[in-house]
């Protein structure tokens, strides 16, 4: 069919599909949301394609230690919890040095701690996650009793307004100090890249803390 051009409806008839060239229809062409979610195919955009604040960001840090014992929380304002490993991250950037981490975006994240209580006894914990130092919270946990040689899983949701900011995670407890167990004892899976994931070498070697945040929601 030839193109039949309106004049009077200001209209193009008999254009096929892909008709027009590729890089004729810039961003201007579109008005505002004019491509709505049910007009785009499944695995249309890749990606790479995708701006990176739309990209899913999360983050899996780690504390594994050959020796060194570590204390999540105390009676004073909170303890600073140490990571000591990055294991994976997009849009969220750790440091094992200061045990904090930046964001590439803002909006609203789930931060999930696992790990099992060697010490404390069943009192009142909780954890919140905190902005540019130790005092600022800006999301919590529950707050629940835990129990010696049981494991404990705590989520935290919390509000990123700032990606210059640096965020913590911060433990209290209501009374003494709480510890994570070592994971002495019972040896290790006989996988061959089993140190290589947890990220040291020895005889006992285990992930003694997991860390896991990702973006649920934008601001």
């Amino acid at each position: 069919m030839a193109l039949v051009l309106d004049g009077s409806a200001n209209t193009i008839g008999g254009l096929a599909v892909g008709g027009v060239p590729n890089g004729t229809i810039d961003a201007d062409a579109l008005a505002s949301n004019a491509v709505s979610t049910v007009k785009i195919a499944a695995n249309a955009v890749s990606n790479a394609k995708l701006a990176a604040d739309a990209q899913r960001a999360y983050a899996h840090f780690t504390y594994a230690h050959a020796t060194t014992h570590l204390s999540l929380a105390s009676t004073t304002g909170g303890t600073h919890v140490a990571f000591s490993h990055v294991k994976s991250e997009q849009g969220i950037t750790g440091d094992t040095s200061d045990n904090d981490w930046t964001h590439a975006t803002t909006g609203y994240y789930q931060l999930q701690i696992r790990y099992r209580q060697g010490s404390g006894s069943d009192v009142w914990s909780v954890f919140g996650v905190t902005k540019d130092g130790a005092s600022d919270c800006v999301g919590i946990s529950a707050r629940t009793g835990s129990e010696n040689s049981h494991n404990e899983a705590y989520d935290v949701l919390y509000k990123v307004d700032s990606t210059s900011a640096t965020y913590q995670l911060q433990g209290w407890c209501g009374s003494g100090t709480k510890d994570v167990i070592d994971p002495t004892e019972q040896g290790k899976p006989n996988w061959t890249n089993y140190d290589t994931l947890v990220g040291i070498t020895n005889n006992e070697g285990g992930v003694m803390l997991d860390l896991i945040i990702s973006k649920i929601g934008d601001l």
